[in-house]
């Protein structure tokens, strides 16, 4: 996928299935792709955290935990290291803006955009609301974080197994 900026030709193909693109909003700078790698990590499928327990699921209809269960031996808990925050499975830079025009992004992010990740971390996202609120909401977004540099990924999510996602 190719992303245009001004006085660029749009490439129209999209992100293949089971992907989106994203906005990340870093300081300007030469650390920018670093600033973008450290906010990403903390939404990443692939990001190990501590070990923890979670209920295994493999619960009887007597309440029990299947002594026979593969994940937990019938312990009805299963010690687990996945991001309980994964919001994808891989993440691929297409393009960074160092100056744009509040309306060049604000054109994309209602289009194509799915996702604005801010320099505080915070993952805002395309919600189950109109077109219209989310462009409503990536405008002020984009207007209250002017000052800083954008770069456009495209990630698949986790559960695409297809393109390397997480089950």
């Amino acid at each position: 996928m190719v992303l245009a900026g001004r006085g660029e030709r749009a490439e129209t193909r999209g992100p293949g299935a089971g992907a989106f693109v994203g906005l990340v909003l870093v300081h300007s700078g030469p650390d920018g792709a670093g600033e973008a790698a450290r906010l990403l990590s903390w939404y990443d499928a692939r990001a190990r955290i501590a070990p923890r327990e979670v209920p295994c699921g493999c619960r009887r209809e007597d309440g029990h935990a299947d002594p026979r269960c593969p994940h937990c031996g019938g312990s009805g808990h299963r010690t687990v290291m996945e991001n309980p925050d994964a919001k994808f499975a891989s993440a691929r830079p297409v393009k960074r803006w160092q100056d744009w025009s509040l309306s060049e992004l604000a054109d994309l992010a209602a289009g194509r955009c799915r996702v604005i990740v801010t320099p505080d971390g915070e993952w805002h996202e395309r919600g189950h609301g109109s077109d219209e609120q989310w462009r409503a909401q990536a405008r002020d977004l984009l207007a209250d974080h002017a000052h800083f540099a954008a770069i456009a990924y495209e990630f698949t999510s986790p559960d695409d197994g297809e393109n390397g996602g997480m089950a």
